[in-house]
């Protein structure tokens, strides 16, 4: 496909900015070795509320069933 969803799940309630190092290497890392699919970053987290970010997506593990 064009497009990759990157998946990280994390269980803390509250979401950090150091939430998002991992995804963010692992586009750094895609980009290197010259994959040049669009990414998808999307953090699940043990919180209630779900919204976007500018960087990702944040899906509340209550609505885990809509990530895809």
């Amino acid at each position: 496909g064009e497009r990759l969803d990157a998946i990280e799940i994390k269980s803390a309630a509250t979401i950090t900015s150091d939430f998002f190092k991992t995804l963010g290497r692992f586009a750094d890392r895609l980009e290197r070795v010259g994959d040049t699919r669009k990414i998808s970053p999307i953090l699940v987290y043990g919180g209630d509320e779900s919204q976007q970010r500018s960087y990702a997506r944040i899906a509340s593990w209550r609505h885990v069933q809509s990530v895809t």
